[in-house]
């Protein structure tokens, strides 16, 4: 279990049990994970019925800074406790963020104050003070990507939250079709409880009629053509592919996760294959570096990474020549 998973699951089963502290800083890339510790602070904090007199959000590109003091100066209505949630810090006037600081650094008695920032690291002299402020008063979260394992597990925790089982294959498939990002799976998790909430498990035709046909048939049109020896077959279908609207990052993505699988299969079975799978693999790293870092062709750099994979098929001496 990665350090990322073991600190959620710490923050969660700490709100859950009714530890609450007065902040939380969530701050870091990963919108889903700030999303689900801030309902899982709503559930533990404020009562249903009493939500509408002791929650206030904000937004820091519309800041009201008359209206935030009085959220976390107030007098908690009905309850304990009132939640006051600022999303955007990143985006507040500097004015507005200073404000916003001070009030985490000093946590007033009955109010629950959140914070959401995009930031993972302190790069500024008032981020680290809000961070600080936060470790100081309360929970600083670093809310960072999980790997893909990790992030089928939080979609497979979703599920079981409405009775629902998975099937491993539906999960690979949601997978591959929609990429690992969690906040994605979770959107598509959402949609698949409602589909497969009569039948009580989510199956390989539940994520298709949840992702769509066209794309998961296209999609596998292309990573199926891995294994077939010509590479001028996977170069048209991969150019379909892009030809829909299909973003180049995510197919490189994809291909060079079945490409890995591929590898590890023919390495099992001391297959010669697994040099050209070696080498395509190489070939579309390479291109998936080349595609983030330079101004590039995005589908001739795809379509030169796999007809490298082929042509090159003992190392990584066509990959200059093929790129380039």
């Amino acid at each position: 279990m990665s350090r990322s998973l073991q600190t959620y699951r710490k923050v969660f089963e700490a709100i859950r049990s009714g530890r609450i502290a007065p902040v939380y800083v969530l701050h870091g890339p990963e919108e889903h994970v700030r999303r689900e510790i801030i309902r899982a602070l709503i559930e533990a904090v404020l009562p249903p019925e009493n939500r509408a007199f002791n929650l206030d959000v904000f937004y820091g590109d519309a800041f009201d800074a008359e209206r935030f003091d009085d959220g976390v100066t107030g007098f908690p209505m009905f309850t304990d406790r009132r939640l006051v949630i600022v999303k955007a810090f990143d985006a507040a006037p500097v004015s507005a963020r200073d404000r916003i600081v001070a009030a985490v650094e000093r946590p007033r008695d009955g109010c629950v104050l959140v914070v959401e920032s995009d930031r993972e690291r302190p790069d500024s002299a008032r981020h680290r003070r809000l961070f600080e402020a936060a470790r100081a008063r309360g929970v600083a979260v670093p809310c960072t990507a999980l790997d893909a394992r990790e992030a089928l597990d939080r979609v497979r925790a979703r599920l079981a939250r409405d009775g629902l089982t998975v099937e491993p294959e539906a999960l690979e498939l949601l997978l591959e079709c929609v990429g690992p990002e969690l906040l994605d799976l979770a959107n598509e998790a959402e949609k698949l409880a409602l589909v497969a909430a009569t039948d009580g498990v989510v199956r390989t035709d539940h994520v298709r009629a949840v992702v769509g046909r066209h794309r998961t048939e296209n999609l596998f049109a292309v990573l199926d053509r891995l294994d077939d020896p010509a590479p001028r077959r996977i170069v048209t279908a991969v150019a379909r592919l892009l030809d829909a609207g299909e973003e180049p990052v995510f197919v490189l993505a994809m291909l060079q996760r079945r490409a890995a699988q591929r590898l590890q299969s023919a390495l099992e079975r001391g297959s010669p294959a697994a040099e050209r799978y070696a080498a395509l693999l190489e070939h579309l790293h390479a291109a998936d570096v080349a595609l983030k870092t330079r101004a590039v062709d995005a589908r001739a750099i795809v379509e030169a990474a796999l007809v490298g994979g082929w042509v090159h098929p003992s190392g990584c001496s066509g990959v200059g020549r093929t790129l380039t």
